[in-house]
């Protein structure tokens, strides 16, 4: 038996670490084994961290709330109608949705949550759009934008939780996707600024996108490659 040499917790010989302090296990009479059964189930510790970011992210949601309030109220106190806070009120719900919502909501399926973003993010331009009577960049700029990126993340998401892609193949989904994006968002500055398509830098992107993509498929591929490297990077 194995006992942990910072706070004399005992241990078992599949435990990496310290239950209680984190301190790692070195025991040359007793090395680490995998394959015996653990003294509590990694389901509870997956449980105890989900819990953990969620009380982070009701701290950060009520800060992000105190923020908005009170820049809302010097906003009517100093200039009497709110107009700049407006944009940092919009700002933190923004953020709050994109970043703290998928903590809070983690059984919330991640196609609504794309969906979520997208709309959240569209109505977020509309307001802005708005503030400038003589702008007309929502439904020529960006609108277009934000549906194009919202598309690539549902496919993102769907090839994901798929059976069509596997390991590292995910990767290159990822990365061809980046590329396309890149591209056609030089596709809607183009048509936005001078009303033809003359496509630039986005190749640069758009190649070695591709060519990254393809060879984290063909590593998927070479089973035994891909080993060799995953070793070599100790990942």
């Amino acid at each position: 038996m194995s006992y942990c040499v910072n706070c004399g917790v005992e241990l078992e010989a599949s435990q990496r670490q310290c239950p209680l302090c984190g301190v790692e296990v070195n025991n040359p009479a007793r090395p680490y084994d995998p394959t015996l059964p653990r003294p509590y189930s990694a389901h509870i510790v997956r449980i105890q961290a989900r819990l953990e970011r969620r009380y982070l992210a009701w701290i950060i949601t009520v800060l992000m709330i105190l923020i908005a309030i009170v820049c809302v109220m010097v906003d009517l106190v100093y200039y009497g109608s709110v107009s700049w806070s407006l944009y940092v009120a919009l700002s933190l719900a923004l953020s709050w949705i994109t970043v703290l919502f998928p903590l809070l909501a983690a059984s919330m399926h991640p196609v609504m949550l794309v969906l979520l973003d997208a709309c959240a993010l569209l109505a977020f331009l509309y307001v802005l759009n708005e503030s400038d009577p003589s702008s007309d960049w929502y439904l020529r700029l960006a609108m277009p934008q934000v549906m194009l990126f919202g598309m690539l993340g549902l496919l993102n998401v769907f090839l994901w939780r798929s059976s069509f892609v596997h390991g590292w193949q995910k990767i290159s989904v990822v990365v061809v996707s980046i590329g396309v994006a890149m591209m056609g968002l030089e596709t809607l500055l183009d048509l936005f600024n001078d009303m033809a398509v003359t496509l630039d830098w986005s190749w640069f992107v758009i190649i070695p996108a591709f060519a990254v993509g393809l060879i984290f498929f063909i590593l998927e591929r070479k089973r035994l490659l891909k080993d060799a490297i995953t070793k070599r990077l100790r990942i």
